[in-house]
């Protein structure tokens, strides 16, 4: 399967998720009774801002564009990781409110009736209505992940299989299982939400505000990019290479396969935690726009995590306010508009470019 990435950025995330969907056309070909299953990423009870779970206005754009296109069997499915109640996290994350507002049910896929495939010989116990759906709409955040790093669309997946089945995957190592759950899905559609991500773990609790959502057909496209935004390359995420081996997608991050739909703008709203916050004494910023920012920070705080952060003569520079600056020896930029010359000058630049260029100073 081969599809393009859409890129938009902002941070009203149900008219992003409006314009996503338009571009996309995912109801093409389906029957006007096709089962459409919403599955976001509420892992645990905790609201949107936390870095941790999918905005729900992004869950309500999905519900309207669908409905105004005359489809009506709507649910949205989820089961929370181990140890968590997932009714808990509906509540937490705004999600029994919407189902009251819009009539779409919930599913806490952890009682659903398990079916059971097979991927080579190993067995997996898989939510009926998830098995069952005609389209799954992926709405996973763009957050790290202690043991494998990046969490997004193929991982996000993990969350219609059964807790006996969450727990195997763990001692399997994860990245096998999960590229293996995902050749069971063939018509999904990913709508990633990294407006605000964790830069750690997937439980929230250190978000970063990046205004950035992606949206594709291809599973595995739209990881790879994530992973480079997180400072990665998509082949130090185990699940990646191993889902595109297995067919589910491409990795290949050609130029023509990504489509950006509007530029960043500037916004003043940056919540960081504490560690963020110490993070900043290395910035200067003027004007950023937070996709920018936002990778910086996530390049810097990779750097830290490994010891590997550089002394620097002078702060780094970052925001449109320094266009017009006078960028002399010594002056480090990120992104196109403070930047002195090539050498990461993205608009914005991902996580993994700011990251090569620090380590080279």
């Amino acid at each position: 399967m081969s599809s393009a990435l859409y890129i938009v950025y902002g941070d009203r995330a149900y008219d992003l998720t409006t314009i996503l969907l338009n571009k996309l056309s995912p109801e093409t070909g389906l029957k006007a009774d096709a089962k459409v299953l919403i599955k976001p990423n509420l892992v645990v009870a905790k609201p949107w801002q936390s870095g941790a779970t999918t905005n729900p206005e992004i869950a309500r754009a999905v519900i309207d564009y669908f409905r105004g296109r005359g489809f009506h069997q709507l649910i949205i499915a989820e089961g929370a990781w181990i140890g968590c109640d997932t009714k808990r996290a509906f509540d937490a994350c705004g999600y029994s409110d919407l189902s009251m507002k819009t009539g779409v049910d919930l599913l806490d896929t952890k009682h659903d009736v398990m079916v059971k495939k097979t991927f080579n010989g190993d067995v997996f116990e898989i939510s009926k209505a998830a098995v069952e759906a005609d389209l799954i709409v992926n709405l996973p955040v763009i957050k790290g992940h202690c043991q494998t790093r990046l969490t997004c669309a193929l991982k996000n997946m993990k969350g219609v299989i059964s807790d006996r089945e969450k727990r195997r995957f763990h001692a399997d190592g994860l990245h096998e299982p999960i590229a293996r759950l995902n050749t069971f899905f063939p018509n999904v559609l990913t709508i990633a939400d990294g407006i605000y991500g964790d830069i750690d773990f997937e439980e929230g609790g250190n978000p970063v505000k990046m205004d950035t959502m992606l949206a594709s057909l291809d599973r595995v496209l739209l990881d790879a990019y994530a992973a480079n935004l997180l400072g990665y390359k998509p082949e130090d995420i185990g699940y990646i290479p191993l889902a595109a081996k297995a067919g589910i997608g491409s990795m290949d991050l050609s130029d023509d396969r990504i489509i950006r739909l509007n530029q960043p703008t500037v916004t003043r709203t940056f919540t960081h935690s504490a560690r963020i916050s110490r993070l900043r004494a290395y910035i200067d910023e003027r004007d950023a726009c937070s996709a920018c920012a936002g990778n910086l920070f996530r390049a810097l705080h990779m750097l830290d995590e490994s010891g590997r952060l550089p002394r620097l003569p002078e702060k780094i520079h970052v925001g449109q306010g320094f266009k017009s600056d006078n960028k002399g020896d010594g002056w480090i930029g990120i992104g196109r508009c403070a930047c002195r010359d090539l050498t990461c000058a993205g608009c914005p630049p991902s996580a993994a470019d700011i990251k090569a260029y620090l380590e080279s100073l």
